[in-house]
C-alpha cells in the first residue's frame, strides 16, 4: 500500500502485528523506517456516491491508519457554479484530500483551496488545468 503523506513524498505503509494501538504503521522511505504516531487524516468529496467504492476499500484495507472525514454533495447541481462555497467550504483540516466530485468547477475550486492549504489532492481520471493534484488514470 502507498501514503502519499505531501507532493513529493511517498512511502510505503506496512502494519506490523502486536503493536500498541497508538502505533498505526510504518512508513519505509528508502533506508528510513518511521513509526506512524497518529492517523492519516483524509477528506474524500464526492458526488452521487461516486467514491463509496474507494471509501470502503480504504476503511477495509486501511486497517484503522486513516481518520476519514467524507462530504457528500447528492443535490441536482447547475451546468455551471459561479461561486462553488455553497457546496465547498476552506474550513477544513486534512493531510491528504481525495477528489471524487463530477462537477468540474468543484473540483477546480476544490483544488485551487488545497493548493493555497498546501494539501496534497488526489483527483483520479481528471484533467485540471492546475499543477496542484495529482491526476492518475482510472
Amino acid at each position: 500500500m502507498f501514503l502519499l503523506a505531501r507532493p513529493g513524498f511517498t512511502g510505503r505503509i506496512r502494519v506490523l502485528p502486536g503493536k500498541p494501538p497508538h502505533l498505526m504503521g510504518d512508513i519505509i522511505y528508502g533506508n528510513k523506517h518511521i513509526t506512524m504516531k497518529k492517523k492519516t487524516a483524509i477528506l474524500i468529496l464526492q458526488q452521487n456516491k461516486s467514491g463509496e467504492s474507494k471509501i470502503s476499500g480504504i476503511k477495509r484495507f486501511g486497517k484503522g491508519l486513516f481518520d476519514l472525514d467524507i462530504i457528500s454533495i447528492d443535490t441536482p447541481l447547475p451546468p455551471v457554479i459561479d461561486d462553488t462555497s455553497e457546496y465547498l467550504s476552506a474550513d477544513f483540516h486534512a493531510d491528504l484530500v481525495l477528489d471524487f466530485l463530477k462537477h468540474p468547477d468543484l473540483s477546480h475550486d476544490l483544488e485551487m483551496i488545497c493548493r493555497h492549504k498546501k494539501i496534497p489532492v488526489i483527483a483520479s481520471g481528471k484533467k485540471l488545468n492546475g499543477n496542484w493534484s495529482l491526476t492518475p488514470p482510472t
